[in-house]
């Protein structure tokens, strides 16, 4: 294997799991230098030293170049000379409830000019610190603190921002103007909330992607939304609750959307009910996500984008079984289905149409009879991976007898099932 090309060897070798490929490293100098200079193979070592402390006395905590490095409950008191060795190689660094000064934590990242990822969850008192450098290459940092001030740091250091995600419910001010800030260049971020600081949101003119967690939204203030975002690309809300039918209208200011997570209420043991029949359609969606809600019209909503190709209903309400499997069969491209804790009055339909496109299926803790899973899965010819999960046992020859149906099937998954 010696006389192989590096190319070769690289390509072997990325067929190893992780043991294999440190195993690999520590054959010969040969190998360890092509496994070094691989970053498809360094990108997999990702270290998580068990350190209480990091200071002068610390040993390095790893002879390999690895690109990941993930720092859980240390005191960072130092940063010695052997950090200097590995920072410049890191791609990726976690900072998780770790105790480390400003000073020091500037220090720490003057030395990772490569970085590409950060993610600071710690919750450290924050004072006015110099910094005399930036992190050109990082794009996507995640912050999970209290301390808000530590986001003028990052504003300094990080001026090619393009994914941002905060971790605390607790806005203010200092969020904002970060925002104002990484405006030009932020394209993904994902929020708690956006309680005060909506109108700062809505000012992120480069935004391809929201998602915010805990609010709740009108359909009035997704129009906002819409119109002052209109190249958004993935959407993820939540709906307030209404006892009356809503129309989303705030779809048709999004024209963009690959990508839609809709997150309904329970109120008065009702979900959200949604009337999508009368909407302009979303001609390059790919992707839904609706949970709670009692959807109108969905199949004709759907069937307007060319595109679609993955659907995910989760406690959702609808009249009947054969709406539901009306609904599959109308989406010609469907590759993906995940429905589960699906309601109707009736638990029993024969499924007649065919299902030649699907290729993963998950359902899980819906009240569906056997005979009819039975005659819907033997329409799905061309299934690569399935997870059920249900309130009866499926026999070894009703199991049998499905696979045998899934001429394709690589990957059958029914570890889940259990006794009602």
């Amino acid at each position: 294997m010696n006389q192989l090309p590096v190319e070769v060897c690289e390509e072997i070798f990325k067929n190893l799991n992780l043991q294999g490929v440190l195993s690999a490293r520590r054959t010969c100098r040969r190998w360890r230098q092509i496994v070094d200079g691989s970053p498809a193979l360094m990108s997999r070592i990702h270290l998580k030293p068990p350190l209480s402390l990091m200071d002068r006395s610390c040993k390095p905590i790893c002879s390999i170049p690895a690109r990941g490095v993930t720092l859980k409950d240390t005191t960072v008191l130092t940063i010695d000379s052997w950090w200097k060795s590995i920072g410049p190689e890191l791609t990726f660094l976690r900072l998780e409830n770790c105790v480390i000064s400003t000073e020091t934590l500037v220090a720490l990242l003057r030395k990772t000019p490569n970085l590409k990822y950060l993610s600071y969850a710690c919750d450290n008192d924050v004072a006015e610190t110099e910094s005399d450098f930036t992190l050109d290459k990082l794009e996507q940092l995640e912050v999970y603190s209290a301390q808000t001030q530590i986001l003028d740091i990052f504003d300094r250091i990080c001026p090619r921002l393009k994914q941002f995600r905060f971790g605390q419910s607790q806005n203010d001010r200092k969020l904002g103007e970060f925002l104002q800030k990484k405006k030009s260049s932020l394209e993904i971020v994902q929020l708690i909330s956006v309680e005060n600081i909506l109108a700062d949101v809505l000012q992120l003119k480069a935004l391809t992607s929201l998602d915010v967690q805990a609010d709740t939204f009108g359909n009035e203030t997704l129009e906002q939304i819409g119109a002052a975002l209109p190249t958004l690309s993935n959407l993820r809300v939540t709906l307030q609750w209404q006892p009356s039918t809503l129309s989303p209208t705030f779809l048709n200011l999004m024209p963009e959307l690959k990508s839609l997570t809709i997150f309904g209420q329970y109120r008065q043991n009702s979900p959200i009910l949604a009337e999508f029949g009368n909407l302009e359609g979303l001609t390059k969606l790919k992707k839904l996500h609706l949970t709670q809600v009692k959807p109108s019209n969905l199949k004709e909503f759907l069937q307007k984008s060319d595109h679609f190709c993955d659907l995910t209903l989760h406690y959702c309400h609808f009249n009947d079984w054969s709406e539901i499997f009306t609904l599959f069969a109308s989406l010609q491209s469907l590759e993906r289905l995940d429905f589960g804790k699906i309601r109707t009055p009736t638990a029993d339909i024969i499924v007649s149409d065919f299902f030649r496109t699907l290729k993963y299926l998950k359902i899980a803790h819906c009240y569906l009879s056997l005979e009819t899973l039975k005659s819907f899965t033997e329409h799905c010819e061309n299934l690569m991976e399935v997870d059920f999960n249900f309130k009866y046992i499926l026999d070894g020859e009703i199991v049998r007898s499905l696979c045998r149906t899934w001429k394709k099937s690589e990957n059958v998954d029914i570890s889940k099932l259990y006794e009602h």
